[in-house]
């Protein structure tokens, strides 16, 4: 928060909150290589949410957490939800994320996801550039470019007038 000039008293208030509501407020004038594997994950997660993020991506956030702390997370995720929060969760525990009653904004094809705009403006994603590339051409190119290696085929394809 620093390095984006927040306010010194802001940073300071909402850092208290983020390791409050972790459960880390207790280990704030300690050095981070003191903490366990958990407490670390927690601290992360910490940080993040003092910054208080619209899209909130978290990759497997019960690794280390033990069942109090899952809980924790659980609320505090749908406490996220709640406020409007997207939330993206990669996980193995589908015990914790079968509760949160996750939403599928779409099931299909890396190809109809990136041709479907309102999937995209909805779910405010952004388009590789590549992706972008492939649609600018699609008088010339029925689907687009997953790599730069198929780019570079199509365009030898086209001087050479194939």
């Amino acid at each position: 928060m620093k390095n984006f000039s927040y306010d010194p008293k802001l940073i300071k208030k909402k850092t208290k909150q983020a390791l409050q509501l972790m459960n880390l407020y207790d280990f704030k004038d300690k050095s981070p290589l003191i903490l366990s594997g958990g407490e670390k994950k927690r601290l992360c997660l910490a940080a993040i949410l003092a910054w208080d993020p619209k899209i909130l991506i978290l990759d497997e956030p019960t690794v280390g957490q033990d069942q109090s702390q899952k809980v924790k997370l659980h609320q505090i995720i749908s406490q996220l939800s709640k406020k409007g929060k997207t939330i993206l969760i990669i996980s193995h525990d589908l015990e914790f994320i079968w509760p949160l009653q996750p939403k599928i904004l779409f099931d299909g094809s890396a190809q109809e996801a990136f041709n479907n705009t309102d999937l995209i403006s909805d779910s405010d994603l952004v388009k590789p550039q590549l992706v972008n590339f492939s649609q600018n051409l699609s008088h010339h190119h029925s689907s687009f470019f997953v790599t730069v290696s198929e780019v570079k085929d199509w365009v030898l394809t086209k001087i050479k007038g194939n």
